[in-house]
């Protein structure tokens, strides 16, 4: 049984598209005020993906965002 310390995270999951360097690139291109969906297309991702970067949802460990679950008060 896998514990949640043997996870692959960021770039060194097999599946993932994108790199630390890139991550953080989105990240400035985003403060610049680019499009989501122009964004996605340059890196070949969805535009959900940019957006669950830009809310910390996905590369915390990168970008230090952290989703804020949303307890309504």
């Amino acid at each position: 049984m896998k514990t949640r310390t043997s996870w692959c995270h960021g770039e060194r999951h097999p599946k993932a598209k994108l790199t630390e360097f890139d991550v953080r690139r989105v990240l400035e291109q985003l403060a610049k005020g680019f499009p989501q969906n122009v964004i996605a297309d340059c890196y070949d991702v969805s535009r959900v993906a940019i957006t669950h970067i830009n809310t910390g949802v996905t590369w915390t460990h990168v970008t230090g965002r952290r989703r804020n679950k949303g307890l309504r008060p």
